[in-house]
């Protein structure tokens, strides 16, 4: 799954490299149980301020397990550091859940995401 959508993002080289950096390893430790990734918040509607905003992942997988959320809490130790919060993980059938019970978030990713990897849900 490409990123060649990173570079379209408003940010400075280095905000985007470790993004890059970052979805790879997403996308190596998902491998083929990923189905999608969404950047969403103020990175992707464009006002993303650096050393005060954070970035925002959604990341649809098609079955979660223990030892998948175990791997992705790992791997958020290892790059919350970098102005990345906690990834929302779920499937397609609870992203669709999300529209009635955060109606709002649902609205926010909906109307500002980035597609970084994967289908476009």
């Amino acid at each position: 799954m490409p990123t060649s959508l990173l570079p379209s993002l408003e940010l400075p080289e280095d905000l985007r490299e470790t993004l890059e950096q970052y979805v790879k390893e997403l996308q190596k430790d998902w491998g083929a149980d990923l189905e999608s990734l969404l950047l969403y918040g103020s990175a992707a509607r464009g006002d993303f301020i650096a050393g005060r905003s954070n970035f925002n992942f959604l990341v649809l997988v098609r079955a979660l397990s223990v030892s998948g959320l175990q791997r992705a809490g790992q791997l958020h130790r290892k790059w919350g550091k970098h102005q990345i919060v906690a990834p929302l993980v779920m499937t397609q059938e609870e992203l669709s859940q999300t529209r009635t019970l955060f109606p709002l978030e649902y609205f926010q990713m909906q109307e500002h995401h980035v597609r970084l990897a994967g289908k476009d849900p």
